[in-house]
């Protein structure tokens, strides 16, 4: 920890956040994404109407947005 410390430069420091909330943001997105359309016949698609899936994305756009707070 004390390592790390001592090699993030104070510049770095300050753009952390917005970089974790992209980072967040396009995680979850794409998880979110992924598991739609992998397994939406499988178990989505019983219990969510068909714009659910259209709608995951977006859905997890939000998720990574709340993560940051």
């Amino acid at each position: 920890m004390t390592l790390a410390a001592l090699r993030v430069r104070a510049p770095f420091a300050a753009r952390l956040p917005s970089a974790l909330l992209l980072v967040g943001i396009a995680w979850f997105t794409s998880l979110y994404g992924w598991a739609a359309w992998t397994f939406w016949d499988t178990c989505y698609g019983a219990v969510l109407p068909p714009w659910a899936r259209i709608a995951a994305p977006f859905v997890g756009a939000v998720d990574g947005l709340l993560a940051q707070v």
